[in-house]
């Protein structure tokens, strides 16, 4: 059987048709772009060593390195999906290809957050809830367009992320299911924007001028208008358009250099697993460094290293 004949017959309905729409979106492009033109046509029990070595340098010549080992990833598990179909005996060895380090992101300045809030507020109560959700409650821009006022406890305080939104499908949200505490500004500007909105069951709608409408019409957002909201709001102050994520990427950013534990952080986040809310952590270097250097500056102010750190040895009288 050819890995071809295996994806189509018992890996694609019995693996990639359970998983979510994006994964399995993910999935279907990896296989049409990469894995079926470069292994498809070879039988299960060909695809050994050597072949996955020469995959590996193949895709490497095309894509980045990170994408790369996705990729992989992805073939190392049609393969032991295989070997529980008992089609194969054994599995390949797969070796990640060597990442370069990241570079830390850019977030906001609280000077931007400011901008941006004065801004969001002349626009209306809707723009200025979604960057909340996002630099206070640190939503992903698809759990923003599927929040709805159910999963909203104002009496409490709350919001409860459960459900997000891909290509129109209602689906739960990357990560774990969680409930969040509101910050202040939030709760304020949800109690406003309740108010002033009733236009269905989501939180937040867009507005649209139809030629035939006398009225605006409300529709449920997507991805791609709250990132042309954002690049409004981002255009009216000069500053460099980016994407929404970069919101959330702001407020885990500032609750880690605020001194937030991972734990504290991973819980805003919702990540399923700590080794991603760690690449957050990065930015208290800094704070740990001024930390260590304000120590030295007291040890040298004290009288020299020894008089500051060492502590004088002290000598137990001999009982005898």
């Amino acid at each position: 059987m050819t890995l071809d004949k295996f994806y189509k017959t018992r890996f694609e309905p019995e693996h990639v048709e359970l998983l979510k729409p994006a994964t399995r979106d993910y999935y279907r492009k990896a296989w049409a772009l990469y894995i079926g033109p470069m292994l498809g046509d070879l039988p299960l029990v060909a695809i050994d060593d050597d072949r996955i070595s020469a995959f590996r340098a193949g895709l490497r010549k095309k894509l980045a390195a990170s994408t790369s080992n996705i990729v992989l990833s992805k073939v190392a598990l049609m393969l032991r999906f295989a070997r529980k179909m008992r089609a194969i005996e054994t599995v390949p060895i797969f070796e990640r290809l060597p990442e370069p380090r990241r570079r830390p992101k850019e977030v906001y300045s609280e000077e931007q957050i400011a901008a941006m809030m004065a801004v969001a507020r002349r626009h209306g109560t809707d723009a200025l809830v979604i960057l909340l959700l996002a630099l206070d409650a640190g939503l992903r821009v698809s759990e923003i367009c599927a929040l709805e006022w159910r999963d909203i406890d104002l009496k409490e305080g709350t919001v409860l992320i459960q459900r997000s939104v891909y290509e129109g499908v209602v689906q739960t949200p990357k990560g774990t299911i969680g409930k969040l505490a509101l910050t202040r500004a939030l709760r304020e500007a949800l109690e406003a924007h309740r108010l002033e909105a009733n236009h269905g069951p989501l939180v937040v709608y867009r507005r649209t001028n139809s030629r035939r409408a006398t009225t605006p019409t409300a529709t449920p957002h997507t991805p791609s208008t709250i990132w042309t909201m954002l690049g409004r709001i981002q255009a009216e102050l000069g500053l460099k358009k980016a994407g929404p994520h970069l919101l959330r990427h702001t407020a885990l950013t500032r609750l880690a250099n605020l001194g937030a534990s991972v734990y504290v952080v991973q819980s805003v986040a919702r990540h399923a697993h700590l080794q991603t809310t760690q690449v957050y952590l990065h930015t208290q270097q800094t704070g740990l460094s001024r930390e260590a250097a304000n120590l030295l500056d007291r040890a040298t102010a004290a009288g020299g290293f020894g008089n500051a750190l060492a502590t004088p040895a002290t000598i137990a009288p001999n009982p005898r």
